[in-house]
């Protein structure tokens, strides 16, 4: 007599199958018939435009997320990295130009207007680009982390609940060799000019012309990491587990191990990056840091953290020249540190051909950075001060501190009398 089959539902000793599954199993829900596994449509379809796409000369990570493949439209040499998101559902779809860049946990949506990136164009980590009026980008635009480019908004009219009522969409159009700083909103119906540099944190509800500038900042993103890096990845897990008795998950992207040192009881969750390419670069973590998901630490210079300090979502340091973080410190998530500036004094030469300045960056100890929150090059945050949710850090305080607003201004001190500022854990 044949063994009875697992998939069948039969029971031991010979009884009758059933045509019901008795037990969980991958293959059905308890109660319900035998289903054969099938494989996922979205998944092969997903592996082969991968591959293609190589061929082709691009490079788009097997962990992208990318929805409506058929409506994608990729020039020569792009990049799309590991969590990035492109949703190509509706027509007319997205389409880029040669030498597109899209960072980690960047989101392009096509939506009924489509997206259209020229040549040269790199959005940042966490940028969310939505083309439901439409949005056109210029040549060698720079997109800052955190970017949100939206072609629609909700009506609030009285009446009727704001979710029931219809967006209005309007297109966006962005010229070339623009630069848009970490956090800027731009709302529907905008048009930038060429070479204009909006503001770290600046909303845009009106035209900018072309040329229009100031003291601006922008950072670049986390860079994907390799599977050819799995293997170090587990020994320096390894290894922090034994001899210091940390924490790194498997899921967390370590880039050139051999320059990040860590102390006692760190936790490096899934989806951070810490990545220090230069010899002459180092990440160094006191005791106790504990750098929470999609947390991402660059250094071509030297970034160092003092014991105890929590770093939430989302949140990005960028040490091009020196960054020291002091112990019980508090970064809020999507908080940024970006401690280097683009040159864009020449309206003739592209913004990203001009290089960049490094400088120093100095938050002491006990300090409360809230959500979203920039801090720029050549500031020092004194010790115990709090930064208001959203605040862009342009200028040193004193310890105590509280300042918030887009440019962060001193409101008041720790033990003193002073407005609440909208900070968030």
């Amino acid at each position: 007599m044949p063994a009875p089959s697992r998939r069948s539902g039969a029971r031991q000793g010979g009884a009758r199958a059933t045509s019901a599954c008795s037990t969980p199993s991958p293959y059905c829900w308890p109660g319900s018939k035998p289903t054969r596994w099938t494989p996922d449509v979205n998944l092969l379809k997903h592996l082969l435009f991968v591959v293609q796409q190589r061929r082709a000369g691009n490079r788009v990570s097997f962990s992208a997320y990318i929805k409506g493949h058929d409506g994608i439209q990729l020039g020569h040499g792009c990049k799309i990295q590991a969590d990035a998101s492109v949703d190509a559902t509706r027509s007319p779809g997205v389409r880029f130009g040669d030498k597109v860049e899209i960072n980690r946990y960047a989101y392009v949506q096509g939506g009924n207007g489509g997206v259209r990136i020229a040549d040269r164009v790199r959005v940042n980590n966490f940028a969310i680009i939505n083309g439901s009026g439409g949005v056109d980008i210029g040549e060698d635009t720079l997109i800052g982390p955190g970017v949100q480019i939206i072609s629609y908004q909700h009506r609030y009219a009285r009446g009727a609940t704001i979710q029931s009522q219809p967006v209005i969409a309007a297109p966006i159009r962005i010229g070339r060799d623009v630069w848009l700083g970490a956090n800027a909103v731009i709302m529907a119906g905008v048009s930038i000019g060429d070479g204009a540099v909006v503001a770290a944190g600046a909303v845009v509800r009106e035209d900018v012309p072309e040329f229009t500038g100031g003291c601006r900042r922008a950072g670049h993103g986390a860079q994907g990491a390799d599977m050819k890096l799995w293997f170090s990845l587990l020994w320096f897990a390894l290894l922090a587990r034994l001899r210091g008795n940390s924490t790194v998950s498997l899921g967390a992207h370590i880039k050139h191990p051999r320059n990040v040192r860590l102390g006692r009881g760190c936790k490096i969750r899934t989806g951070c990056v810490i990545d220090a390419p230069d010899d002459l670069a180092c990440v160094i973590l006191g005791d106790g840091v504990d750098l929470n998901r999609g947390v991402y630490l660059g250094a071509f210079g030297r970034l160092e953290i003092g014991d105890r300090t929590s770093i939430n979502r989302n949140a990005a340091i960028d040490a091009r020249g020196k960054v020291t973080i002091g112990k019980d410190v508090l970064i809020g998530p999507r908080a940024h540190v970006i401690a280097y500036r683009h040159v864009f004094t020449s309206r003739e030469q592209p913004i990203n051909t001009q290089g960049m300045v490094s400088g120093n960056v100095t938050i002491e100890d006990d300090v409360w950075i809230g959500a979203g929150a920039i801090v720029l090059e050549g500031i020092v945050i004194g010790r115990g001060s709090v930064i208001g949710a959203g605040a862009v850090v342009t200028a040193s305080c004193a310890p105590y501190s509280i300042l918030a607003g887009v440019p962060a201004r001193v409101i008041g001190s720790r033990g003193g009398d002073s407005a609440a500022p909208p900070v968030a854990p």
